[in-house]
């Protein structure tokens, strides 16, 4: 179990990390709900046609969406850029990669 948590600690650390934010929002998202509901005369559902899942899911998929785009795009375009100014520093100094074989 100790070589476990040591081989996989930051793994285990986000998702801990993952896991507390997503209930906080969870949390903090039910008491603007409930508390809207109330304004209006309604009663705060979880579940069903208005209740307060729909908004969570809707507010995550949105959050998960924008992130996972921004994370692509660094990707691709730190891929592509290094990529582009490796193949020119070795145009110019006549550097060779060795075969890893």
């Amino acid at each position: 179990m100790v070589r476990f948590i040591k081989n996989y600690s930051l793994s285990l650390v986000l998702a801990a990390l993952f896991l507390l934010s997503w209930l906080f929002h969870g949390l903090t998202g039910w008491k603007a709900y409930s508390a809207d509901q109330l304004e209006h005369g309604g009663t705060p559902t979880l579940w069903g046609d208005t209740g307060f899942v729909w908004p969570f899911l809707e507010g995550t998929l949105e959050n998960w969406q924008s992130e996972f785009l921004q994370l692509l795009s660094m990707v691709v375009l730190t891929a592509w850029l290094i990529h582009k100014a490796l193949n020119r520093a070795t145009r110019r100094t006549g550097w060779k990669r060795r075969s890893m074989r």
